[in-house]
């Protein structure tokens, strides 16, 4: 991508239910009806949709290798009219963290990243600013989100998200005294993007689907719009 999002998975789009339900591209994967076991959960998802407290839903229940129940509700885009369905790619926004811990994890696992390394030794100097403390926070701290690094919920802006330079630029600095306060934070993310960028001398997409999409058989998984069919859920 170009124009990739700053906050590391910000925009990371999951088909619903294919990532266990098949390997490989292929044709949109068929609805499963509903057993009797969900009962109960399906017409609540039909009230949510149909009173507008919810655009959409897409459901996958996969049990012991097969899948249960396979179902989409809703619009995935409601200005075009566009139906949900069970290959509807939705953004997972900060769930996608755990994607990008994931990430650093594999390179600490590999011995090519120590999580107790400080980031302004791996980082190149200017990318991140201390305004408190004494110290850079260490790749744990950041990663455990005591590193005091501020949160920002503007980095999910769809769909133009700043990039990642815009954002290390403006908000990749240190405003609480390191390991001393737990504090959520999206910013965090960015910084340990660049970490993974600096360690592996790549792009962080490319490090994201070799290392943990590929092996985990995440084939319609991505960092970013798709780019091509099918069409991402549209905010």
């Amino acid at each position: 991508m170009s124009n990739r999002s700053c906050l590391a998975l910000v925009l990371l789009l999951i088909g619903a239910a294919s990532a266990l339900t098949q390997e490989g591209p292929g044709p949109p994967r068929t609805a499963v009806p509903a057993g009797p076991r969900f009962a109960k959960i399906r017409p609540e998802l039909e009230r949510l949709v149909s009173s507008g407290a919810l655009p959409s839903v897409a459901v996958g229940v996969v049990r012991r290798g097969q899948v249960e129940w396979a179902e989409a509700f809703g619009l995935a885009d409601r200005a075009g009219k566009v139906p949900a369905t069970v290959d509807t790619p939705y953004r997972i926004a900060s769930m996608g963290k755990a994607m990008t811990a994931t990430a650093v994890m594999t390179l600490v696992e590999g011995g090519r990243l120590q999580l107790e390394a400080r980031v302004d030794e791996i980082l190149r100097p200017g990318v991140l600013r201390v305004l408190a403390g004494d110290r850079a926070p260490t790749v744990r701290e950041v990663l455990d989100m005591t590193a005091g690094i501020p949160h920002g919920a503007a980095t999910y802006r769809v769909p133009d998200p700043p990039t990642e330079s815009e954002v290390l630029k403006r908000h990749a600095m240190v405003v609480f005294p390191p390991g001393e306060t737990f504090h959520y934070s999206n910013f965090s993310m960015a910084v340990a993007d660049a970490v993974i960028e600096a360690v592996t001398r790549g792009a962080f997409a490319d490090y994201l689907h070799e290392n943990v999409f590929a092996p985990l058989q995440m084939t319609h998984s991505t960092l970013g719009d798709p780019g091509g069919p099918p069409a991402a859920a549209r905010p």
